[in-house]
C-alpha cells in the first residue's frame, strides 16, 4: 500500500470546515504531527460454496454444515451455526431446509445457508452448491506520527474500530463509506468526515 498524499477533511458535526493534514488526536489543523489521510477504498471479493449438511434440521445448534472457501488455501470445514468461517469476516446464523420438485417429479435440495458479516451485519444467503461472491468494502488510511517519515498504511472494515500505533487506548469506528467519503467516529463521540485524496 502506499503512502500518503490524499487529503484529509474534518467536518464536526453541526459545522467545522476543511482542514487539510487534519491532525486525528489534537485536531489542530497547523499541527505537524500525527497526519491522517483516507487514502483509498478497497474491495475484495471471494468465493464461497455451501456443499452439504448434516444433522435433525429440528436442531440446527447439533447440525454442522460443509463450506467451502475457494479463493483460501484451506481444508473444507466442516461447522455449526454461530462459528466464523476462518480467515474471513463472515459467520454461519442460520439454515433453511428448501426442497424444490421438478416437472419430472424428482425432489431436489435447495436448501439455504446464511451467513453474516461480523462487523457490518450484512446477510449473505448460499444456496446449496452454488458458488457465491462475498464482497467486502474497506477504506484504507495512511497514518504519519513524525514529520517526513513513511505513513504507516492500515485498513479498517465498514463499522470497524481502530486505535492509532502511538494512541492505542483509544477506539475509533468507521461509520460509513460513501463515495469518496469516509465517517469516523472519535473516542469522544465526534463524527469526521475524510475525504479521498486525489
Amino acid at each position: 500500500m502506499g503512502t500518503g498524499s490524499g487529503t484529509g477533511v474534518g467536518s464536526e458535526a453541526g459545522g467545522g470546515g476543511e482542514r487539510r493534514g487534519l491532525c486525528i488526536i489534537c485536531r489542530n489543523p497547523t499541527c505537524k504531527f500525527s497526519q491522517f489521510y483516507f487514502h483509498e477504498i478497497r474491495t475484495t471479493s471471494s468465493r464461497l460454496k455451501f456443499q452439504a449438511w448434516s444433522g435433525e434440521v429440528a436442531q440446527t445448534g447439533t447440525m454442522t454444515f460443509q463450506v467451502e472457501t475457494l479463493d483460501l488455501i484451506q481444508p473444507t470445514l466442516i461447522l455449526k451455526l454461530g462459528a466464523i468461517i476462518p480467515n474471513t469476516n463472515y459467520k454461519l446464523t442460520s439454515f433453511v431446509l428448501k426442497k424444490n420438485t421438478g416437472a419430472d417429479g424428482v425432489s431436489e435440495g435447495v436448501s439455504e445457508l446464511t451467513v453474516t458479516h461480523i462487523t457490518d451485519a450484512t446477510a449473505l444467503a448460499l444456496p446449496l452448491n452454488q458458488i457465491v461472491h462475498a464482497s467486502e468494502i474497506a477504506a484504507v488510511f495512511n497514518y504519519n506520527a513524525i514529520p517526513r517519515q513513511p505513513s504507516k498504511s492500515f485498513s479498517v472494515f465498514r463499522i470497524g474500530k481502530f486505535s492509532l500505533p502511538d494512541v492505542p487506548g483509544k477506539k475509533y469506528k468507521l461509520k460509513e463509506i460513501r463515495g469518496s467519503e469516509a465517517v469516523v467516529l472519535t473516542p469522544s463521540g465526534e463524527i469526521i468526515t475524510f475525504r479521498k485524496g486525489a
